[in-house]
């Protein structure tokens, strides 16, 4: 039988530990603990200070003509993948979509016309924080020249690449 003189017996960890501070220490360790949640929270949601609007193109190939019916201004756009709201779009054109071909009489490289088939270049404006190196939607979404996308309007689904991004002044 062992001897336990001098031992506390019983009690949960939880009451061990609290037994080590006294009430003044926990109202402060409390304090603290919401100072921290509150810096946090302000960093975090409070820094979009420096958000401005922004217009970038994307060039969607491929599509077979009459798609000018699913891709309207106004609709809202959503990437696929990541399920951000990447903005609205402001603009809509078409051009025959091309390849590069070689011409082996002058040899030179020529674009020659896929037939039936459309090239989209849809313009989207959204709001976006002004980084170093890109544009950034809700803080993860990057737009810069050459990236691909893969988006989703109330019309049709598409994936492209990222051709012109702009800031858009006040005045416009």
């Amino acid at each position: 039988m062992e001897n336990n003189a001098g031992k506390k017996e019983g009690g949960s960890a939880l009451k061990r530990f609290l037994g080590l501070f006294n009430f003044f220490d926990l109202a402060l360790l409390i304090a603290a603990a919401l100072l921290a949640v509150v810096l946090v929270l302000v960093t975090v949601l409070g820094g979009r200070e420096d958000t401005v609007t922004v217009r970038y193109t994307v060039e969607a190939t491929g599509f077979e003509d009459g798609i000018e019916k699913l891709i309207r201004v106004g609709d809202p756009v959503m990437d696929i993948i990541k399920k951000y709201d990447v903005g609205t779009i402001v603009a809509v054109d078409y051009e025959d979509t091309t390849r590069d071909v070689v011409d082996y009489d002058t040899e030179t490289v020529v674009k020659a016309k896929i037939p039936g088939q459309v090239t989209a270049m849809v313009t989207i404006e959204t709001e976006a924080e002004d980084g170093e190196e890109a544009y950034s939607v809700e803080g993860n979404y990057d737009l810069r020249v050459g990236s691909a996308v893969s988006i989703r309007s109330k019309g049709l689904s598409f994936s492209g690449t990222i051709v012109v991004v702009e800031e858009v002044s006040g005045d416009e």
